[in-house]
């Protein structure tokens, strides 16, 4: 205020507008964004604005209008202002600011898209100086990548992030990285390391006060503890997020923040209170124009159907929620067809170079030699034209053939994914059937027949699933997909993780799919029972999952620590439909299957040349 006296009083306009300037960033950092507005139209409004300070104003007036939710029409008019303006100076670090602001305009409309792509050209043009406009370039894109479930790029954009951070010493990005390293834990099913990073963040967050992050992250603990099954955590976490829900105006996470207590409250049975709670799901979800969230909605309005026995409505969002995931699919694809181009037209500009720089190289040899012997010149110039125009030749030859081979890559890539999905979407397809016919069978065996089979078909559907998720669409990791069919039985049983532990101690082993398969039926017969035997009237327990190599044999092991087996439930009898399954799967392979009793039970399974059988 006092240099804003002295500047007027004195009529120095340059220091006024950057007084102006400064106190616009001052009132943003406050979240008093009409003020700040105000005083970058102060600014704007000096005749005597250099172009350096008229494009910070133009940026900074369009930032605070899309905090203050103008329309998309009026920001633009700025941007593409202080654009225009930032260009013509040839200001790399304007122009990468005026890129940044465009992602927030391409974010709020839901073009996630669009977002990246200005998001990707903001950091390529930042210069390298600039540490932290680097750092935040590359932890937004994270960001973006994971709203469309890209956890691969995503977890790539904050390693980079945290690799600049680390090398630099810039300690205020720590809770940024780490929330970003927590949701892409939580994606992957490393819930320890998400809570831990989770709760580092938060911490950080209490301390600068910050609340809408401390909002936004106990959200995400919530959405983890949901994970877990641990509903009364989650509900902790939702109630503490509400203390700060006035604070927050992005729909986005509000949306995030709603779901995860009406799902709360559907595994609370207070289907009342989660039905309104997504009813202020509902028009913010189409507002905010994001597709993983349309498709957790209606999978959370198909579970609240379910709930309430409302099997028609139930299916039908279920088919929907398909169709969502369908289409979710083909965005993927489509990114994936973009990245595989855009490399590809990288090789190819990159072979344009080597060929230019072979041609000068030709052509320096050859004025080099024109000094000692014109005759030698000549004939070295001839020799050189027929090697080019050899080269050439070859070159657009092998062009040509690597262009057919890439189109049949791609092709056959598309096709694959898109088998591996609809296989997987007809397993899953069943499994709702089953479960759907399970709700109008009376008697507890047949009942229990039925729930055992649409296990098994889910156990089949998640290999397919992984597969079309993953790059490599032949093998499949046997750690990520016994985690995850562990979590699917024991949402199926609804046995909370609080009570009994889970503890993984599996190598890193790859398999195709013909192999993952039978393996993965085995181990779904096995969890099964332990899950339904194990551990009567609420016990608590633990159970133990061995997976490794041993003398070119895969051992898998599972300990429970439950009450044993006996005659009645034991699914070793030869008249059980358990045993007989597990021992047709493993006599294609030798296998071996041993169960020992005592305090707990202990199975095993030993298949020798995995590999080559």
């Amino acid at each position: 205020d006092r240099i804003i006296y002295l500047s007027k009083k004195e009529n120095l306009d340059s220091i006024l507008i950057n007084a102006y300037l400064t106190r616009a960033m001052i009132y943003q950092m406050a979240r008093d964004y009409k003020l700040a507005m105000n005083y970058n139209d102060s600014a704007l409004v000096n005749d005597a604005i250099t172009d350096k300070l008229k494009i910070r104003a133009l940026m900074g007036k369009a930032e605070m209008m899309w905090k203050l939710d103008y329309p998309e029409k009026d920001i633009l008019k700025y941007l593409d202002q202080s654009k225009k303006e930032a260009l013509k100076l040839k200001d790399s670090t304007s122009i990468s600011s005026v890129y940044f602001r465009y992602s927030n305009l391409y974010l709020r409309k839901g073009d996630y898209v669009e977002a990246i792509k200005v998001l990707i050209k903001s950091s390529e043009i930042r210069p390298k100086h600039l540490i932290l406009p680097r750092i935040l370039d590359l932890a937004k894109l994270a960001k973006l990548f994971l709203l469309i479930d890209n956890t691969e790029k995503a977890e790539f954009y904050v390693k980079k992030a945290q690799d600049i951070a680390s090398k630099h010493r810039y300690k205020v990005n720590d809770k940024i990285i780490a929330v970003l390293r927590g949701r892409i834990a939580m994606e992957k099913g490393e819930y320890k390391k998400a809570d831990s990073l989770y709760t580092i963040a938060l911490s950080s967050y209490s301390q600068a006060k910050a609340k809408k992050d401390i909002f936004s992250t106990y959200v995400y603990l919530a959405e983890l503890k949901l994970k877990e099954n641990k509903i009364n955590l989650a509900d902790e976490n939702i109630e503490l997020a509400e203390k700060f829900l006035s604070y927050i105006k992005e729909n986005q996470v509000k949306v995030r923040y709603y779901l995860a207590k009406s799902k709360i409250q559907i595994y609370k049975n207070e289907f009342k209170k989660a039905s309104k709670s997504l009813e202020s799901v509902e028009n913010s979800v189409d507002k905010i124009n994001s597709l993983i969230l349309k498709i957790e909605y209606i999978k959370t309005e198909a579970l609240l159907a379910k709930k309430r026995k409302q099997f028609r409505k139930s299916l039908e969002l279920t088919e929907k929620y398909h169709q969502l995931q369908d289409s979710l699919v083909q965005f993927k694809s489509a990114q994936k067809i973009f990245d595989i181009e855009a490399k590809y037209q990288t090789k190819e500009k990159q072979k344009q170079i080597e060929l230019l720089e072979a041609k000068n190289s030709l052509y320096a040899s050859k004025i080099k030699q024109e000094k000692l012997q014109k005759f030698i010149i000549l004939g070295g110039g001839v020799i050189g034209f027929i090697f080019l125009m050899f080269l050439g030749i070859t070159y657009f030859k092998v062009r040509e053939k690597n262009k057919t081979i890439e189109k049949a890559l791609k092709q056959k890539d598309i096709l694959l994914k898109e088998i591996h999905h609809r296989v997987k979407n007809n397993l899953q397809l069943i499994s709702s059937l089953l479960n759907m016919q399970s709700r109008y069978i009376k008697d507890k065996k047949a009942k229990q027949v039925s729930l055992d089979g649409k296990n098994r078909v889910r156990a089949m559907s998640l290999i397919h699933q992984f597969l079309y998720q993953k790059d490599d669409l032949i093998n499949l990791s046997l750690d990520e997909y016994f985690k995850k069919l562990v979590n699917e039985l024991f949402e199926a049983y609804q046995i909370s993780k609080d009570r009994i532990e889970t503890i993984f101690n599996i190598e890193k082993i790859e398999l195709d799919v013909d192999r993952v398969i039978p393996i993965g039926l085995i181990f779904n017969e096995l969890m099964t029972n332990i899950l339904k035997y194990a551990f009567p009237n609420n016990r608590k327990g633990k159970i133990i999952i061995n997976l490794f190599e041993e003398n070119k044999k895969l051992k898998l092991e599972l300990i429970d620590n439950g009450v044993g087996f006996d005659k009645e439930n034991d699914f070793s009898n030869d008249n059980t439909f358990g045993f007989t399954l597990i021992d047709a799967l493993l006599k294609k392979w030798n296998g071996i299957f041993k169960i020992q009793s005592g305090q707990g039970t202990k199975a095993t399974i030993i298949i020798p040349d995995i590999y080559t059988k």
